[in-house]
């Protein structure tokens, strides 16, 4: 009878250990979303700079810029993505995990940075809406702007 009772006690001990692990884990992965949104925020920070300095007149187009900026959306994107997967474990599994919706924002956002335009607009949504502009138009339910005033 006490050799049951005590397998339970471990049994309890054992169960908490693992909860309290797996929890721990969470906790440090939220860290490392942090740390992924930071670099992503850094990275945007510097684009939307050299952006801003070329419509600004203060710096001139550089081929050169746009890709070492490229670049380092897609090594992000490479080394984050792969952290989609284990988000999703953990929230499958009921946690709740810091700074997940921010990193899934710019996973999100750097996928739409790397995505051609062409396949960007390509949505059926953007294309259904666009036929109808165009049917629109031809019906004569579309008003005429004048842009050059």
């Amino acid at each position: 009878m006490g050799s049951l009772a005590a397998r339970q006690i471990e049994m309890i001990s054992e169960q908490w250990k693992a909860n309290h692990l797996k929890a721990m884990a969470c906790w440090e992965f939220g860290d490392l979303l942090l740390y992924c949104v930071e670099a992503f925020d850094r990275i945007n920070r510097e684009d939307e700079g050299y952006r801003q300095e070329v419509f600004n007149g203060n710096a001139e187009h550089s081929g050169e810029i746009e890709e070492t900026i490229g670049n380092l959306y897609v090594k992000w994107h490479s080394a984050c993505k792969p952290f989609e997967a284990t988000l999703a474990s953990y929230r499958q599994d009921g946690h709740v995990v810091e700074y997940a919706d921010r990193f899934l924002q710019c996973l999100r956002e750097t996928e739409g940075i790397l995505t051609d335009d062409a396949t960007f607009f390509a949505d059926d949504t953007l294309v259904d809406l666009r036929d109808q502009a165009i049917d629109d138009h031809k019906k004569g339910e579309t008003l005429d702007v004048d842009w050059s005033s």
